[in-house]
């Protein structure tokens, strides 16, 4: 089946904590619209998201996202919350809130970080067209003593706007000083600091 969204419309996932929504029919967003996930929470978004209307996901609580939304060109605005994005959507820019967290192996449009980036759902990547950041914005990279790291992979331009924090997530291992160079962001194009 088929969720229409439109005129504003705002969904309420789950009313408590522990509550789990799976939400399988494919969702279609005309107007700009919310869907709230409380805080300790979970919704899975598990069929593609279709349409033009930006998707506010608000309430604080878990959102994951794990079908591909080829046919998705709104604006995704993580506002609270974690939102594990395990999918590709590449038409969609994503706006990620200074009280969100933006993780999983997502592919997508340009990303606006005011919150915190951890790609991967241990070490893993997110693809993008453009980063800009935020001051106070962070980035939690996950390390393993063989060289693998977290990634944000950026087709054209990153700009790292004032304080961007990095922080270093060591997996249980031997690190050798000064051996091992891990590429934590990578861009095609340029990277402005």
């Amino acid at each position: 089946g088929v969720l229409n969204v439109k005129g504003g419309a705002t969904i309420n996932l789950g009313a408590k904590k522990g509550d789990s929504v799976f939400l399988q029919n494919i969702v279609t967003v005309s107007d700009p619209s919310a869907f709230i996930t409380p805080p300790g929470a979970q919704s899975t978004f598990g069929k593609e998201i279709i349409g033009t209307g930006d998707l506010n996901l608000n309430g604080g609580g878990n959102v994951r996202l794990t079908a591909d939304s080829h046919n998705y060109s709104g604006t995704l605005n993580a506002n609270s919350g974690k939102v594990a994005m395990n999918s590709a959507m590449p038409q969609a820019n994503v706006a990620v809130g200074s009280d969100a967290v933006l993780s999983g192996n997502g592919t997508m449009k340009d990303v606006l970080l005011s919150g915190k980036i951890k790609p991967g759902n241990s070490i893993g990547v997110h693809t993008m067209e453009n980063l800009a950041t935020k001051s106070r914005a962070s980035y939690d990279v996950e390390l393993n003593a063989i060289g693998n790291s977290n990634q944000i992979f950026v087709n054209k331009d990153a700009t790292l706007n004032g304080i961007f924090d990095i922080n270093a997530l060591l997996n249980r291992g031997v690190y050798p000083a000064g051996t091992i160079d891990y590429p934590i962001i990578v861009t095609k194009g340029k990277l402005d600091i």
